[in-house]
């Protein structure tokens, strides 16, 4: 007969018993208990006293170690001490910080950045707040004049950010804005290519654009513009040639394309005579000599497919083809006396790897001759020795119990045991002292300091919510030299990247500053001299030279230099 299940909330049916810490003493712990659910008869329920203090914690700030603390009181698990206050009380969030007046003040003066690492907040919540105060922020927005909007849509929009000295993201939400299309990207069609289409054959205007056969092909088939080459059908006797010989052969003799023959081919559904099957539509296929047909069957197909330079499906199909049977290779399938004298004296794999056997088939065989596997290469493992497990280093453990140390690392790791290095303070809870100085240094420092590992300080500072410590933070004087110099001077005199020194300037509304722009007498200039004397006379690298050259399309002087189409289109050219 089952028992009656109960709700209980409070203890209605039992006399507490006397005593302010009777209430709380340690149970014997049950194998089916629950928070809410429990056994009229069972002594593991919530009481009155449990639940005020329970409830009592929910009044006061959120302390981390409360529920592990009542879990100890208590003396139940802190599982069961969670799930009985979300059960009763639900998710509880945490209750946000107040902001304090010094931390208002600072508004105003710094960028939400900034505020957001001194007061150890979100940077979204930091400008929420100071859009809720009516404070404007300290970054100064350039406004957009007509000159920039004219550039919108002329260049993408990667390579204005760079001209005008703003994010990319700024300008493509100032395009959208005003409806400008972005930028055609690098290889799009333009209309002059367009009008070319139709015009010639597609290999010839694929040569004259530089571009892939293939690509023009597909833009004449979505413009829908006919091809101006005229198609000519297929008479009777050329319909007859098909599957009389290859398709090479065939678009040799009738003067036709490769690919029109075997679409010709397969739209007729022939084959090949001498393969009637479906693979034989591909058209590239070998035929089979009387000499080749007479070797069939007379030895393996793979060693026959090496001989005659084959695929083994082809020779295994040709087989069938002849109806004859398969030759098997002569293998060694019997155990010779000094074989089976290996078993069970090595390991399996050892002797599988010598005999040049699987593995299946020696302990097949060593079942079959009721031989036993070979003795462990190491003793068995005692009590005492698993005992020790975890209490000091793998090393000291396996020169101590006279074993390897990856033979005890693996036993220990196979057991499940843990073993975590104590600091030398002999402690391994976190003191007050020790959570006060996380955060202050980075967690390697701190780590070092504390003689703990760099993970236990890294999961010390999530559960204490504190930010990660930084060293490289922006400082007035850095800003200072940040607007003064270059962005190459920046980075060297505060010894960071250019692209670090990039973002910061694009936070503070900079324009980025070019000396190295090409003026209008140096372009002229490279029309006139090699490449070697307008580098020594504009003080620029040779590289530098030959790429502005290059990106203006200008041949070098003093030779008789083309522009070529590049590697893969001179390859689609040629194949086409």
């Amino acid at each position: 007969m089952k028992h009656p299940v109960f709700k209980h909330t409070k203890a209605l049916s039992r006399k507490p018993p006397c005593g302010p810490d009777s209430q709380v003493a340690r149970r014997p712990r049950s194998r089916r208990s629950s928070s809410h659910m429990v056994k009229a008869d069972s002594a593991y329920f919530w009481t009155a006293e449990e639940e005020r203090l329970l409830a009592q914690t929910m009044k006061e700030p959120r302390n981390p170690h409360a529920t592990r603390e009542l879990a100890k009181r208590f003396g139940r698990s802190q599982a069961a001490v969670e799930n009985h206050r979300r059960a009763k009380f639900g998710r509880v969030q945490r209750a946000p910080r107040a902001w304090t007046p010094r931390e208002d003040r600072l508004f105003g003066t710094r960028t939400d950045a900034e505020v957001a690492r001194l007061t150890h907040r979100h940077r979204g919540t930091v400008t929420l707040r100071r859009h809720r105060l009516g404070i404007p922020s300290t970054v100064e927005r350039r406004p957009w004049t007509p000159k920039d909007d004219r550039l919108l849509g002329t260049a993408s929009d990667e390579a204005l950010a760079k001209k005008l000295g703003r994010l990319r993201t700024t300008i493509g939400v100032r395009r959208r804005k005003l409806g400008i299309p972005r930028y055609p990207r690098p290889g799009a069609w333009t209309p002059k290519e367009d009008r070319l289409l139709g015009t010639m054959s597609d290999p010839k205007v694929a040569r004259r654009l530089g571009r892939t056969l293939s690509s023009v092909s597909q833009r004449r088939q979505l413009k829908k513009v006919p091809s101006p080459i005229p198609w000519t059908a297929w008479s009777p006797s050329e319909d007859a040639a098909l599957g009389t010989m290859s398709d090479q052969e065939v678009s040799r003799v009738l003067g036709r394309g490769i690919c029109g023959v075997k679409r010709r081919r397969v739209i007729l559904h022939i084959n090949l005579k001498e393969w009637p099957n479906a693979r034989a539509l591909a058209g590239s296929v070998r035929k089979w000599t009387a000499a080749e047909k007479r070797l069939v069957g007379s030895m393996p197909d793979n060693k026959l497919a090496k001989r005659l330079g084959r695929r083994y499906q082809s020779v295994v199909r040709m087989r069938h083809l002849l109806g004859r049977p398969l030759c098997r290779s002569p293998h060694p399938t019997g155990w010779k006396p000094w074989q089976v004298q290996l078993l069970g004296v090595l390991p399996d794999r050892e002797v599988a790897r010598r005999l040049r056997r699987s593995l299946a088939s020696v302990q097949l065989r060593r079942h079959v001759k009721g031989v036993p596997p070979p003795p462990p290469a190491t003793k068995p493992w005692s009590y005492k020795e698993d005992d020790l497990l975890g209490t000091q280093p793998d090393e000291d453990i396996a020169q101590r119990i006279g074993r390897a140390p990856d033979e005890v690392k693996k036993r220990r790791i196979s057991l499940g045991v843990r073993f975590r290095e104590e600091p030398p303070s002999g402690q391994q809870n976190w003191t007050i002292a020790e959570e006060q100085l996380v955060g202050t240094d980075t967690d390697r420092a701190v780590a070092r300091k504390l003689g703990r590992t760099h993970c236990s300080v890294m999961h010390k500072r999530v559960r204490l919510e504190l930010p990660a410590f930084r060293r490289n933070t922006w400082t007035e004087s850095d800003e200072r030299v940040v607007r003064t110099g270059t962005v190459h001077e920046a980075a060297r005199r505060l010894r960071r990247s250019l692209t670090s020194v990039r973002h910061k300037r694009a936070r503070l509304g900079l324009h980025e500053v070019r000396p190295n722009i090409w003026t209008e007498a140096e372009k002229r200039l490279l029309r006139t001299a090699t490449d070697r004397e307008v580098a020594r006379r504009l003080g620029r690298t040779l590289f530098a030279v030959k790429a502005k050259r290059q990106r203006l399309g200008l041949p070098p002087v003093g030779s008789s230099w083309k522009r070529r189409p590049g590697k893969k289109k001179r390859a689609a050219a040629g194949a086409s």
